[in-house]
């Protein structure tokens, strides 16, 4: 097996483990178990329990966000990119329990403020010039206005996002968010559009 995928699982394991009991009581013990092999074959692979923490969550919103360009690449209108790109970004944790679980647990990895605040502020940054540059093609197109700043409605729409997955996902409640996620993506569209 070559290093990449074996990392690729540990990444997975460790994922799990940080889900079930939160970082703190996560165990590097418990994570080597997952995965058949010793506590000290596991640390050939890894530094720390903090660095395998920060990195196998790095590697989780990658994916993510690796599934939501794997959506839009095929469109080619760019209202239909924006709506799919929203859509499939907000309802990822509805998929994949394991992140959702980290998200609840530490709360600070998903702050409303991203590029001020986060340790993924790289990452955060990748999802907001995805939007930016589906902007910039809507207004080359000339369906979305041209006369407003890509900079500001990218960061405004990235915002608007983190929001509602912290309110559908992450703080517990009892009302549903869905259709006033729908709303807003209508509400920024059809504040852009031509």
């Amino acid at each position: 097996m070559d290093k990449q995928k074996r990392i690729e699982e540990i990444y997975q394991a460790a994922l799990k483990e940080f889900s079930d009991y939160g970082f703190n009581r996560a165990n590097i013990s418990s994570i080597a178990q997952r995965l058949g092999m010793t506590k000290g074959n596991l640390y050939f692979f890894i530094k720390s329990k903090k660095q395998l923490y920060l990195d196998a969550v790095a590697w989780g919103l990658k994916k993510w966000q690796n599934r939501v360009f794997a959506e839009i690449v095929s469109e080619s209108d760019p209202v239909n990119k924006f709506r799919v790109l929203c859509e499939k970004s907000y309802r990822y944790l509805a998929e994949d329990s394991v992140m959702r679980e980290i998200l609840i647990k530490d709360k600070n990895l998903f702050p409303i403020d991203p590029m001020n605040s986060s340790l993924f502020s790289e990452i955060h940054g990748k999802s907001i010039q995805m939007i930016a540059e589906i902007i910039e093609e809507g207004k080359s197109q000339g369906v979305f206005r041209k006369d407003f700043n890509t900079d500001h409605i990218s960061h405004l729409s990235y915002s608007i996002y983190v929001m509602f997955i912290v309110k559908t996902y992450i703080l517990p409640n009892k009302h549903s968010f869905e259709d006033y996620y729908s709303e807003a993506i209508d509400l920024i569209l059809k504040g852009v559009l031509v």
